[in-house]
C-alpha cells in the first residue's frame, strides 16, 4: 500500500543503488536486490557501524506473511497472525464464519440515540485492528470497515453487530491473500474507479471506490465517502475518478522514482461515459481513459456492499485469495484485468 503523499518522506524510508532497494521501518530493514554481491557489500558496510542480523529471505515483516515463489514468479501477502490475534483479543475466536463482511445493500446510519452502545464495549479498539487490516492487505473487508468507522463517535448497538459480522467473516478468511503475479507486459500503472450515488439515505452523500494496480497487481485502495453531496451519478463518479486519478499519479510517480525511467500515461476504467468526457487528465493525454462494464468494475466492492457471488468474484479481480487454498473462481474472460475500448 502507498500511503504516504510525500516523496521527500519516502527517500527518508527508503536508500536506493542501481541495483538495492532498502526499505526502513524503525529497526526492520527489508532489502531488494537483483545484484547479489551489491547486497552483501550493503550489509557489509551496515555491520561494520551496528549490530545487524541477516534473517535470510524474506518471510515476515511487519507482521506480513510473505511467501515468495521465484519459479512461478508469484508473491503473496497475507496478515494470518494479526488476524488471528484480533479474533482472540476481542473473544471471537471460536465464532461462528460469515461468508460477507457486510450483509448486501446495508448502510449503516446514525439510528436513535436511546440506542447507545455502552462505553464498557471495545468499539474504536476492534474497529481500529479491523482499520489496520483493510488497510494493509485486505480490501474486501475495505467498505464495510469503513461503514463502521464513521459511527465511532457515537456507535449504536447494531453498529458492534455489524463489527462482529466483521469479525465474523474474517475468522473464516484469516490465510486471505493478496497475491502479485510476475506480468511484465501488464500496464504499469492502472487505475479503477467507482462511486454509488447518494446511498447515505441520511445526507445523500456518496461513497467513492478506488483502485490502483501496477502491472496489473492491487497495490492501493480507497473507500471514502464523500464530502459534498453530488447532484447526480456522473458527479460523484467525478469525485471518485479525481481522487483516483490522484492517488494513480503518485504511485506512477513512486514507480518512475524506482525505475528511473519514465511510465506511459496511467491507464483509468471508468463505468460512466459522461464522466469520462469531462475528465481534463484525458483531454491532457496524462491518462488514458476507456469505459469499464460496471460488471467487471474491479472497484465497485469498494464502494457498497454486495451479494456473495459478486462479492467473491470481484476479490478474484483484486487478487484476493486463499494462501492456502484454491484461488477465487474468476470466470477466464474476466481474469486479467479489462481494457475496454
Amino acid at each position: 500500500m502507498v500511503d504516504d503523499k510525500n516523496l521527500s518522506a519516502f527517500k527518508q524510508l527508503s536508500y536506493l543503488l542501481d541495483s538495492i532497494i532498502v526499505l526502513l521501518y524503525v529497526d526492520d530493514i527489508l532489502i531488494g536486490y537483483s545484484d547479489e554481491g551489491e547486497m552483501t557489500k550493503l550489509v557489509d558496510a551496515l555491520r561494520d557501524k551496528y549490530d545487524v542480523k541477516c534473517l535470510g529471505d524474506v518471510s515476515w515483516f511487519l507482521g506480513m506473511r510473505i511467501k515468495v515463489d521465484v519459479k512461478t514468479g508469484t508473491t503473496s501477502i497475507d496478515q494470518y497472525q494479526f488476524a488471528k490475534e484480533v479474533l482472540r483479543r476481542f473473544e471471537m475466536e471460536n465464532c461462528k464464519p460469515a461468508h460477507l463482511p457486510l450483509n448486501s445493500g446495508i448502510f449503516l446510519v446514525r439510528g436513535d440515540e436511546d440506542d447507545l452502545l455502552s462505553d464498557h464495549v471495545p468499539y474504536r479498539a476492534a474497529v481500529g485492528a479491523l482499520l489496520y487490516l483493510s488497510r494493509v492487505s485486505r480490501p474486501d473487508l475495505a467498505f464495510a470497515v469503513n461503514q463502521v468507522a464513521a459511527h465511532a463517535n457515537k456507535p449504536k448497538v447494531f453498529h458492534w453487530t455489524a463489527v462482529k459480522q466483521i469479525l465474523r467473516y474474517t475468522a473464516g478468511t484469516t490465510d486471505m491473500a493478496l497475491i502479485y503475479r510476475r506480468q511484465e507486459d501488464a500496464t504499469p500503472v492502472e487505475l479503477f474507479s467507482d462511486a454509488d450515488w447518494a446511498n447515505n439515505t441520511e445526507d445523500k452523500k456518496s461513497i467513492s471506490g478506488v483502485l490502483v494496480k501496477v502491472h496489473g497487481n492491487a497495490v492501493s485502495w480507497i473507500t471514502r465517502r464523500q464530502t459534498v453531496v453530488a447532484k447526480s451519478s456522473t458527479a460523484a463518479e467525478f469525485i471518485a475518478a479525481s481522487i483516483g486519478i490522484e492517488e494513480a499519479r503518485w504511485v506512477r510517480m513512486l514507480m518512475q522514482t524506482l525505475m528511473d525511467k519514465p511510465l506511459p500515461a496511467i491507464q483509468a476504467h471508468i463505468d460512466n461515459q459522461s464522466t469520462i468526457a469531462q475528465i481534463d487528465a484525458h483531454k491532457r493525454g496524462e491518462v488514458n481513459i476507456s469505459y469499464c462494464p460496471t460488471e467487471i468494475m474491479a472497484a465497485d466492492g469498494l464502494t457498497k456492499a454486495l451479494g456473495r457471488q459478486r462479492f467473491n468474484l470481484l476479490q478474484g479481480l483484486v487478487g484476493l485469495r486463499s494462501s492456502n487454498g484454491p484461488r477465487v473462481t474468476v470466470p477466464a474472460d474476466l481474469e486479467n484485468s479489462p481494457t475496454p475500448n
